[in-house]
């Protein structure tokens, strides 16, 4: 299934695990597909398989090198990691090839989760300006579904909950926040302020604790 990227790995994971993407291992994650056919033959119900690769890696790693090509692979497990539940699978089946397994989806709804993947990954792939932008039109696109919720009238809807007054430009704030596993410290004495319309960027090795963060700034 897939795991936290940030978490503690044991070590029957860390065998089965590929190393640069906490991914499973085409070798272990096959057998784990092999299991979820035959649960699917045995009781029924939806088995729905994503294949997934890196278009141009040859050409990054030529052009500037492996590393780069290394951080477009964490890039692409780590956003799918980030969006899928915790039993499904992420493979790494072959150099930038991957599957993705979604037990219990069917294909509408897998389609959806992989298009909001995709749209994560062409986010991340503009240049700071395209971001920002971005950014601005996602902010502006909720203010607008504040406005329209604003104008529904009350003989149109059995029970009406209005949407909240923003109450400020400070969309959030932390103090001394802390966070490891184990012995293991990934966050200590970590303050900031997040401002209303502000862009995120948190830049560290796989295992650094970037994931981990977010999640708790989102409440996961």
């Amino acid at each position: 299934a897939a795991r936290d990227p940030d978490a503690l790995p044991t070590s029957l994971e860390l065998a089965a695990t590929d190393e640069l993407t906490a991914a499973w291992t085409r070798r272990d994650g096959t057998e784990m597909l092999d299991r979820q056919f035959a649960r699917i033959e045995r009781a029924g119900g939806w088995l729905t398989i994503a294949f997934l690769d890196v278009d141009g890696l040859k050409m990054a790693n030529d052009a500037r090198g492996h590393a780069v090509g290394d951080e477009l692979l964490r890039t692409l497990a780590d956003t799918v990691l980030s969006h899928v539940r915790g039993y499904d699978l992420l493979i790494r089946y072959g150099g930038d090839e991957f599957l993705c397994v979604m037990p219990g989806l069917d294909e509408a709804a897998a389609a959806l989760r992989m298009r909001t993947i995709a749209s994560e990954l062409e986010w991340i792939r503009t240049n700071p300006k395209g971001r920002r932008t971005r950014s601005k039109a996602r902010l502006a696109g909720y203010e607008a579904l504040l406005a329209q919720e604003s104008e529904v009238k009350l003989d149109q809807v059995q029970i009406h909950i209005p949407a909240g007054p923003r109450l400020g430009d400070l969309v959030i704030e932390a103090t001394d926040l802390r966070k490891g596993f184990g012995e293991r410290l990934l966050i200590d004495d970590l303050s900031f302020s997040l401002p209303r319309g502000g862009i995120v960027g948190v830049i560290g090795p796989n295992g650094a604790g970037k994931t981990t963060l977010f999640r708790m700034i989102t409440g996961r």
